[in-house]
């Protein structure tokens, strides 16, 4: 991959308004993950040239299972991006919704209607319920997955889910250190003197929160035979489990499952907390959280293993791709963003994240693309839902979007091989 000065970088940035008005837009443990099937295994094969040379047909169908506190946010905005600007059709939350019936399972009255309209994806918050998603969707759908190390992911959740407040330890020095002495008799006092109609939705999540999305039941998460059984379901049905720890490369993996342009998963990343809420995790901690979330332990570990069985066999070109994956979100970062700021989640959460502010001197066109990529579950959801009950506004937003990812492809591409 060739370097490339600042000056080269102020050079393309200024010629973006000339090239945007003529060109298409668009916007511990080791790391990860991609399942071996019959189905897949030709795109797994070191010998197969789709590893290297685009030589597929880029899929449209895809259902993402998405994880609480996992980066799914960034994963479900690139979908929406994606689908947006080929005017795909999205399984969407009822009026008045944000997730898919969570915590509940999915079932086939759980989203806004379709209209007669053939779904292409499922990205919102949903529980894994498979019968009734491969009866919804096409025969092709490819479904995908995240999955973090399972001590961040708890620590992340119980911040960002405020359980300190919840269970009535918000003046304690230190909340989670204090759950940790008993957390089944501080749960037991909740359950006995709160009022479960008002927060019992997140709490679904203070154990094997990532496996509860998956449809594992909390009856069953001491149950050994029933999370290595639902494991090796998992492994059957899902075509790739992301990892956190490791994004961008698991995007390139999602990129080239999905036969898709590298420009179509460049992102911003979604949903983060503030800095001053992030803390350090002591080894006796850790070892209680692993303890108390065992399943998701078992879980994590299970797909890890099987990314590197992948990666192993993945020439240099995939890293070339990973590198190039990260170059052009530095590029997307500069050009867009002006600085980040502090403001409350849209959703039920209370927690401060990290939002986005725009540069306010961005041509209109690309305006539009910085602005989606930017753009939380909520909003996305809004504007995705008046699309689908309005063909001419639909027409419109992909006529924006369509002038804006090209440029990705095209201009891009020239400074950075």
């Amino acid at each position: 991959m060739r370097s490339f000065s600042k000056t080269k970088l102020l050079c393309f940035v200024a010629s973006l308004s000339v090239i945007l008005l003529t060109s298409r837009i668009l916007p511990s443990f080791q790391p990860s993950l991609i399942r071996i099937t019959k189905a897949n295994q030709g795109f797994l094969s070191k010998k197969n040239s789709s590893l290297n040379k685009r030589s597929c047909i880029p899929k449209k169908n895809v259902v993402f299972l998405k994880t609480h506190k996992t980066g799914g946010s960034t994963i479900t905005n690139i979908l929406n991006r994606f689908g947006e600007s080929r005017r795909l059709t999205f399984i969407l939350p009822k009026l008045g919704e944000n997730r898919l019936d969570w915590p509940w399972f999915f079932r086939k009255d759980s989203f806004y209607p379709l209209n007669g309209s053939t779904p292409n994806i499922l990205n919102n918050h949903a529980r894994y319920n498979p019968d009734v998603m491969q009866e919804i969707m096409p025969n092709d759908t490819v479904y995908i997955t995240i999955v973090r190390n399972p001590i961040t992911q708890f620590e992340s959740s119980f911040s960002y889910m405020t359980f300190d407040k919840i269970l009535g330890m918000q003046n304690s020095t230190d909340p989670l250190e204090e759950f940790f002495k008993n957390p089944e008799q501080v749960l037991v006092n909740y359950v006995l003197t709160q009022d479960l109609r008002i927060n019992s939705d997140r709490l679904k999540l203070i154990r094997n929160g990532m496996f509860y999305d998956l449809g594992l039941e909390s009856k069953d998460f001491k149950n050994q035979k029933k999370i290595r059984s639902s494991i090796e379901k998992l492994d059957s049905q899902f075509d790739l489990v992301m990892i956190t720890e490791y994004f961008e490369e698991s995007l390139v993996l999602l990129k080239r499952l999905m036969c898709w342009e590298i420009d179509d998963v460049v992102f911003f990343r979604l949903k983060q907390r503030s800095n001053e809420l992030k803390r350090t995790i002591s080894k006796s901690l850790q070892k209680k959280i692993m303890q108390w979330s065992q399943a998701d332990v078992q879980l994590y570990k299970h797909f890890n293993r099987t990314f590197w069985t992948v990666l192993k066999n993945i020439g240099k070109d995939f890293w070339d791709e990973v590198n190039l994956l990260k170059a052009k979100n530095k590029i997307m970062s500069d050009l867009c963003l002006q600085q980040m700021n502090q403001v409350s989640s849209e959703l039920f959460q209370t927690v401060q994240t990290k939002q986005y502010k725009l540069r306010t001197n961005i041509p209109y066109s690309t305006r539009e693309m910085c602005k989606r990529m930017t753009w939380d579950e909520i909003k996305y959801v809004k504007h995705l839902r008046e699309l689908q009950t309005s063909k001419d506004e639909k027409k419109d937003s992909n006529g924006i979007l369509l002038k804006a990812t090209a440029w990705l492809t095209n201009q891009l591409h020239f400074y950075l091989i």
